[in-house]
């Protein structure tokens, strides 16, 4: 995945913010640092759950809605998005929902202000029920800050294309939104983790964004830890809308991600059209 540009707010400034007694190593980075549950042990029910659900013949409206997901991509077959992308995030316990994403959401987020940060928390990797835990603060964070609504949707940050995570981690393209629904039964820090939501179980690093863009939520890796934080209003941070228009510039002096340079423009000509 490629890591958007930052210029003067590094995530270190975050996190001694947050925590001054942690040193940082500069060694501790995470997948999405620039874009930046109750029951782990219950995943591999979990993916059954969801998998026998996908799997009755074509009455099920939770498998029509997967067969509108994996037709999408970029050509590749409803097989193959179905492996590579729906099915691993499904043993997480999150539904993907096609064509759902509000033309309201920020497309990116940096560059907000320090005030805005709120319910940072940190497990510390020797905590032994570390990926128990660290669900545990994603959840309640995410239910307290109004991420995820009534309907148990949000937003995540997922590729555009059709690979594994592990290919993912070898490219340079700008992941988008995509909207998702929390199943009953769900291990984000575990299986998440291990596929698109960061580099392993507990090693986490993803954002994802309320529908209604009043908040957004990063979980990052440190060097003692993982952790989770939040950002109220990041599309009406004066901090992010210079940065998202720095970007677009630096980006079409390069010549590159012209799919994203696009989807923003047109995000922040909405907004001064209001």
């Amino acid at each position: 995945m490629r890591i958007a540009p930052m210029r003067p707010e590094p995530v270190e400034q975050i996190r001694a913010l947050h925590r001054p007694d942690v040193e940082e190593d500069s060694a501790g980075t995470s997948a999405v640092e620039a874009d930046i549950v109750d029951s782990p042990t219950r995943a591999k029910r979990s993916w059954w759950k969801a998998r026998a659900r996908l799997l009755v013949a074509g009455r099920s409206m939770r498998q029509d809605q997967a067969k509108q997901v994996v037709g999408q991509g970029d050509g590749l077959g409803r097989q193959e998005r179905y492996r590579k992308v729906i099915k691993p995030l499904l043993r997480a316990g999150l539904e993907v929902i096609p064509d759902a994403v509000p033309g309201s959401a920020i497309p990116h987020v940096l560059g907000y202000e320090r005030e805005r940060v709120f319910g940072f928390c940190l497990v510390e990797y020797d905590d032994p029920r570390f990926v128990e835990r660290l669900n545990k603060a994603w959840y309640d964070l995410a239910t307290s800050s109004g991420l995820i609504d009534g309907n148990r949707e949000f937003l995540l940050m997922l590729p555009r294309g059709t690979w594994t995570a592990a290919e993912d981690r070898r490219r340079r393209t700008m992941h988008v939104w995509h909207r998702v629904r929390l199943l009953e039964r769900w291990d984000v820090m575990g299986a998440g983790a291990a596929s698109f939501l960061g580099i392993r179980a507990g090693r986490p690093g993803f954002a994802m964004l309320a529908l209604d863009n009043s908040v957004w939520l990063l979980a990052d890796t440190y060097e003692t830890g993982a952790a989770v934080y939040a950002v109220r209003d990041p599309a009406g941070s004066p901090g992010v809308l210079r940065e998202l228009k720095w970007e677009v510039e630096w980006l079409a002096g390069k010549d590159e991600d012209r799919e994203f340079r696009r989807e923003v423009s047109v995000w922040l000509e909405s907004r001064q059209q209001r």
